[in-house]
């Protein structure tokens, strides 16, 4: 697994071309709050011709996006861990 970061900003937008046919794009998160709370939504699609044009997007994004290495995940302060933990935390409770 391979972990990037996306320059300068964010993208919310979750985005997936799989198989060479199926594509998803949507706003959910895979966790309780966006579930319970928020109105998202993700489409999928089930066509060839999207799925390669999406692919081609999502290797576009990668070229703004800054490689994280796991010695660096490691290498996170104290106050950086404990911010992480709270805002799962946070999370979690719903």
């Amino acid at each position: 697994m391979r972990i990037s970061e996306y320059q300068p900003t964010f993208i919310h937008t979750k985005l997936m071309a799989a198989d060479g046919s199926w594509s998803v794009i949507g706003s959910a998160t895979m966790d309780n709050r966006s579930r319970k709370l928020n109105d998202e939504v993700v489409l999928g699609i089930s066509s060839a011709a999207f799925a390669a044009r999406l692919a081609k997007v999502i290797a576009g994004e990668k070229a703004h996006a800054k490689p994280i290495m796991p010695a660096q995940l490691r290498q996170r302060s104290v106050f950086a861990r404990a911010r992480e933990w709270l805002a799962l935390a946070s999370v979690q409770q719903y």
